[in-house]
């Protein structure tokens, strides 16, 4: 079952990591998280053909919650602290997507949507800042989360690209009727959309929503080890 939560970022960074731990690398020390990321981030975009962040890449190479910057070479990569009293959800539509095949849609819109992809990247920035901003302060910022979430709705909907079905709609809506902040997950157009609330109690109402309009809440948490191997 393909869920969309960079399963095969995992497979490739699992995979170079027992590579790694084999030669007797210590995947404990910063150099050779690296190394791997380099390593790994270099198969996947082979794989995909380009396509992709590699977000999915860091976040399982480095675990933790963390803000990934794309740069000329190698992205940049800082973590950050997720306070304790917020909780992040997921829930799977039952609507496989792909990504690279969402991209492609995406680079053949181009044409004519210049400014439009300009301001959206902009203001989606802003939101990113915003809500590191939050972090920061050790606030849980869902406005940033929320206004981001409405811009990559109306982009989807100014460039018709299928980025928000109706099942990811109502996933969305969903969890914003319950006092969450919550958006499509990924490249959009499937898989699954997220939440985020500021307490467990909120949370619970947001997963038993989820469940009674026959979504699937996962049962996921932020892990702050990132990859290791142990070799037998």
């Amino acid at each position: 079952m393909k869920l969309g939560l960079g399963s095969s970022a995992a497979v490739v960074t699992g995979v170079i990591a027992a590579v790694f731990a084999a030669a007797g690398q210590d995947l404990k020390t910063d150099s050779c998280r690296d190394l791997l990321f380099a390593v790994a981030l270099d198969a996947h975009r082979r794989v995909q053909g380009s396509l992709g962040s590699g977000a999915d890449v860091a976040a399982s190479v480095y675990g933790g919650l963390v803000l990934f910057r794309p740069r000329d070479g190698m992205p940049q990569v800082t973590p950050l602290r997720f306070p304790p009293h917020a909780r992040l959800l997921a829930a799977w539509t039952g609507e496989p997507a792909s990504t690279p095949d969402l991209v492609q849609r995406y680079r053949s819109a181009q044409d004519g949507s210049a400014a439009q992809r300009a301001a959206f990247v902009q203001a989606t920035r802003a939101c990113v800042d915003d809500f590191v901003a939050g972090l920061g302060r050790g606030a849980v910022p869902l406005s940033a989360v929320a206004a981001n979430g409405r811009l990559l709705e109306q982009f989807a909907a100014d460039l018709s690209l299928p980025l928000v079905t109706p099942s990811l709609s109502r996933l969305v809506s969903i969890a914003r009727a319950e006092g969450a902040a919550a958006k499509i997950s990924g490249a959009g157009g499937g898989d699954c959309g997220i939440a985020i609330t500021c307490g467990e109690e909120a949370a619970q109402r947001v997963r038993a929503a989820w469940y009674a309009a026959r979504l699937y809440p996962l049962d996921l948490s932020i892990s702050d080890q990132g990859v290791s191997a142990t070799i037998c």
